[in-house]
C-alpha cells in the first residue's frame, strides 16, 4: 500500500497518540504545510479509512481500529491540543518581536485524575 507524505506523516502521529478528534486534524496537517485546505484533510481521511488504517470512534473521534472499543484517552487528546497551541504560539512569535512573556520559561503540567 503506498502513501502519501502526508498520510504517513499523519499516522505516524495517530500510532503515538490512538485517537485525534476531527477539529485536530487539519491543524496538524498545517504544521507541515500552512497551505493546506479543508478538503485535503478529507480526502486523506476518506483514503485512509478506505484502506483500514482508521476508524470513526464517535462523531468527532478517530482512531486506530484495534482501540475502536475503548473509550477515548483524554490526556492525549490535551496534549495535541497543548502541541497545536505552543505551534500557534511559535509561529506568532516569530511574526510579533513585542512578546512579554518569554516562552522559554512557560511549562505546562497535565492533572491526571486519581
Amino acid at each position: 500500500m503506498s502513501l502519501s507524505e502526508d498520510q504517513r506523516y499523519f499516522m505516524s502521529i495517530l500510532r503515538e497518540t490512538g485517537v485525534i478528534r476531527l477539529d485536530q486534524v487539519l491543524p496538524l496537517l498545517r504544521i507541515n504545510e500552512p497551505q493546506k485546505e479543508p478538503s485535503h484533510a478529507g480526502a486523506m481521511l476518506r483514503r485512509l479509512q478506505c484502506l483500514g488504517l482508521l476508524t470513526k470512534a464517535g462523531e468527532d473521534v478517530i482512531c486506530l481500529p484495534k482501540l475502536r472499543n475503548e473509550p477515548p484517552n483524554r490526556e492525549r487528546l490535551l496534549a495535541l491540543d497543548t502541541l497545536l497551541c505552543c505551534h500557534l504560539i511559535y509561529k506568532l512569535r516569530k511574526h510579533i518581536f513585542c512578546l512579554l512573556v518569554d516562552f522559554k520559561k512557560v511549562g505546562v503540567q497535565f492533572v491526571t485524575e486519581k
